[in-house]
């Protein structure tokens, strides 16, 4: 996987990481991924897949990662489809907590 961080990005983890011992600063895989849904708002863990050409299991793992830091919750709504049964659709979204993540 390709990883597209910028100067401003690697400054801030560079910057995170002297100030405290922060896991999301050694992790820079869960920091483009929270980087992408900060910039989507809210976004698929398929969508991320397809749209940024990364690994299903990579996302996967990174969700779960930083849902269990706190910084993402789990979202369901209704799908919407041709066969219109109920059916939810399980996706991440950010917490509305004040987190201290600003990549731009």
């Amino acid at each position: 996987m390709k990883l597209n961080l910028t100067e401003k990005d690697l400054d801030y983890i560079e910057k995170i990481s002297n100030k405290t011992d922060n896991w999301l600063a050694r992790d820079p895989t869960c920091y483009q991924i929270l980087g992408i849904i900060k910039k989507e708002k809210e976004v698929y863990a398929k969508g991320i897949m397809e749209k940024y050409d990364i690994p299903d299991r990579t996302v996967g793992q990174a969700m779960e990662r930083l849902k269990k830091h706190g910084y993402l919750t789990d979202r369901y709504t209704m799908m919407k489809g041709k066969d219109q049964k109920r059916r939810l659709r399980h996706f991440y979204s950010l917490k509305k907590q004040k987190k201290t993540f600003n990549p731009q």
